[in-house]
């Protein structure tokens, strides 16, 4: 058996515990142990299930569990921990809920940054989730599984309404042409509520939230003095139409319409920049400082 072992480059240890001999084989991806009562062995495997799991920052991960092959062997000790890579930014941990069960959970997955670089790590951090358990007085280690946590992307997005409501008033002069005499029920509409792809619980969400309250502030109050998609603004560009039928007079305003909307998406199209100059400004001395970050993409005159 030594020799059959050694030529597998597997490294033999014994323990003697109680009535029974115990031996572990550990090979470079698992461990395999075999406990032997009188003449019979019996191969024992620890592994955590499931061997991966895949979550969002913030969000809870698992439940992991021991599984012990065969299932007559019971484990009288668990100890659970975590392992991230060396160098690994914005301060890797793992809260589990319980840390001496045969089962736990993850209360708040925290992604981490690797590289340690605030424009170059990935979105996605992998943990090694492990567990030491104890059989008749042997610690042994569980094969790890993976914990992934993932920062999504975009974090956020608001739509911003790019269009108008309404229709202008309309009447006819002593001349009988038609023509726009008031604003009518033109109006801008409001803002929807702003789409988060992280929760609550995320430690970027406050990061993420500042952000998209920026972008809404620009929008509602006006970029440099202007605020696209303006109801005034379009009524001072029909209000002097005049038309010999309300027909023809609603095909004036349709067409002015369709012009003015296309004047305002070039203008958003060329601020684009500068909407999230601005915004980064306010979120990115918020932590973490990784990932949602300008990282110099973006700069205003």
């Amino acid at each position: 058996m030594q020799k059959s072992i050694k030529a597998k480059h597997f490294i033999l240890q014994f323990a003697i515990i109680s009535n029974l001999m115990f031996f572990r084989v550990d090979s470079l991806f698992s461990e395999t142990h075999y406990i032997r009562t009188d003449d019979e062995f019996t191969v024992v495997k620890a592994e955590i299930i499931p061997s991966e799991i895949t979550v969002n920052d913030g969000e809870s991960a698992g439940p992991f569990k021991i599984k012990i092959e065969p299932n007559t062997i019971t484990a009288q000790a668990y100890q659970w921990d975590f392992e991230a890579p060396a160098g690994a930014g914005n301060d890797p941990f793992c809260e589990f809920n319980q840390k001496n069960a045969e089962s736990t959970t993850i209360k708040r997955a925290k992604w981490f940054a690797l590289p340690d670089s605030a424009c170059g790590c990935s979105s996605t951090s992998t943990y090694k989730i492990k567990c030491e358990i104890t059989i008749n007085g042997e610690k042994i280690n569980a094969t790890y599984s993976k914990l992934n946590v993932q920062v999504p992307e975009p974090t956020a997005r608001t739509d911003m309404p790019k269009f108008l409501l309404g229709w202008p008033e309309t009447g006819y002069d002593l001349n009988g042409d038609w023509k726009v005499i008031g604003l009518g029920t033109i109006s801008r509409p409001p803002i929807p509520d702003t789409t988060f792809f992280i929760g609550r619980n995320s430690y970027f969400y406050q990061k993420v939230s500042e952000h998209e309250k920026q972008h809404r502030r620009d929008w509602e109050n006006g970029f440099d003095g202007h605020i696209l998609f303006s109801e005034t603004e379009f009524y001072n560009m029909i209000s002097n139409l005049t038309a010999p039928t309300p027909q023809e007079l609603s095909d004036k305003i349709r067409e002015q319409y369709i012009l003015y909307v296309d004047e305002e998406n070039i203008e958003v199209a060329s601020t684009k920049s500068c909407f999230e100059y601005r915004a980064y400004q306010v979120s990115d001395s918020i932590p973490p400082l990784y990932l949602n970050q300008n990282c110099g993409r973006f700069s205003c005159p």
